[in-house]
């Protein structure tokens, strides 16, 4: 039905339960105070197709499901005047927050979308979810692309220190840790100390 109705007409009251249930389980208040773990949230802006990256500090009930938002199936979300999809459409997850705001160069990510299938999907659902997979994807290998690339400026010594320095950190690289899940979906969030 998602393909031919849009959630504004299958749900006009945009009422979605999990609003209530985030709420409950997560203490958003504590999550705003000074912690040793930095948390960052990407949402899509629909109106100007960039990412947004809500920092512990702004995040909300609204931020997570914004984070989370499948166009398809839900209403955008509303934050600030501005209307929010997924962010894995432009940040699956982010790693530019990791770079800028923290001191360690290991990074942990939980890769929820597979990069390679086996076959070719012929279905319509497997070929709409394959499309999903590649453009989830698409955001973290470019990323990971650009990483690699100032990695081999720097190792070349093509760059010099005064370029390197940035943020709170001299940029000395990245050292990516990937966890593969299995076909499951979580949501994509980076962190850090």
């Amino acid at each position: 039905m998602s393909r031919f109705l849009s959630p504004y007409q299958l749900n006009p009251f945009n009422y979605n339960p999990l609003r209530q249930l985030i709420r409950q389980v997560i203490d958003f208040e504590q999550l705003t105070r000074r912690s040793a773990i930095k948390l960052f949230l990407s949402a899509t802006n629909v109106r100007t197709g960039k990412i947004k990256v809500f920092t512990d500090k702004e995040i909300t009930a609204d931020c997570v499901l914004a984070s989370a938002c499948l166009p398809f199936l839900y209403q955008a979300v509303e934050i600030d005047g501005e209307h929010y999809w997924d962010g894995g459409y432009m940040g699956n997850p982010a790693l530019f927050p990791l770079i800028y705001s923290c001191h360690s160069r290991d990074i942990l990510i939980v890769h929820v979308n597979p990069v390679e299938r086996p076959g070719k999907p012929t279905s319509a659902h497997e070929i709409a979810n394959r499309v999903n997979e590649i453009s989830f994807n698409s955001s973290l290998m470019r990323e990971m692309r650009a990483d690699a690339f100032v990695t081999k400026l720097i190792d070349d010594g093509k760059l010099s220190q005064g370029f390197l320095e940035y943020g709170r950190r001299s940029y000395a690289g990245l050292r990516a840790h990937l966890e593969r899940c299995g076909e499951g979906r979580i949501l994509a969030t980076t962190a850090c100390q």
